[in-house]
């Protein structure tokens, strides 16, 4: 089993390379950085969405696995800090959302072209609440760096989302949509609700840290 993680953040590419020891090898791809700990590759890229990269690291690892992990904001109560979602349903962002009054007329019409995932056995939204991990729930891309209160009041009313992240992952969602794909995007609670009797100086941190420990569970499991 080869298990590799896509990333373009460079504090969970630090951290997992710190947490796993890992060596860096050479590859000749000037787009990326690999490193390796057997059986996981890091590879890490300041090239967002880059749907070449896919190819490229399905060409030379063939992974069981290829984990495309996201620092987000959480606008649901049901999900705090350092929690990590693996959604299902993907929207992207529609600037117009902030300059109308949404209404049961528009609302629809805003919420245009989901992607869905189908991998996971159970598409019902559950929490795994021992270990802080989520399957399924709705996660918009696309959105503002910084959201103001009611701009994600309307995304709520339109969208039903959960999570928020800023960067593009349209193709990238695409790719894990397709049948028998090994794409699994994940998504880490960086901002939002702090778990009860906890302080939390780095929301950032805390997630890596999970992040972790979620991909390494859930690639266990998938043996």
């Amino acid at each position: 089993m080869i298990h590799v993680i896509l990333t373009h953040d460079s504090l969970i590419r630090d951290e997992v390379v710190n947490v796993w020891q890992m060596e860096k090898i050479q590859e000749e791809n000037r787009f990326c950085h690999v490193y390796r700990k057997w059986p996981w590759i890091l590879v890490y890229s300041e090239l967002s969405g880059n749907i070449s990269l896919v190819s490229w690291i399905r060409e030379n690892f063939i992974p069981n696995h290829i984990f495309i992990p996201y620092l987000g904001t959480s606008i649901s109560y049901q999900h705090q800090i350092g929690d990590v979602i693996f959604p299902n349903v993907f929207f992207g962002y529609d600037a117009s959302v902030e300059q109308i009054e949404i209404t049961k007329e528009n609302r629809d019409i805003l919420a245009k072209n989901p992607i869905f995932l189908t991998r996971y056995n159970e598409q019902a939204d559950y929490l795994v609440d021992s270990t802080g991990l989520s399957i399924g729930w709705i996660v918009v891309f696309w959105t503002p760096a910084l959201t103001e209160e009611t701009v994600t009041t309307n995304i709520e009313m339109v969208y039903e989302a959960d999570v928020l992240i800023h960067e593009d992952v349209l193709l990238y969602a695409k790719e894990a949509a397709a049948s028998e794909s090994e794409i699994i995007i994940a998504v880490g609670v960086r901002n939002g609700k702090i778990p009860n009797g906890s302080v939390i100086w780095d929301g950032a941190q805390e997630v890596a840290k999970n992040m972790i420990r979620t991909l390494r569970m859930f690639a266990e499991d998938s043996i």
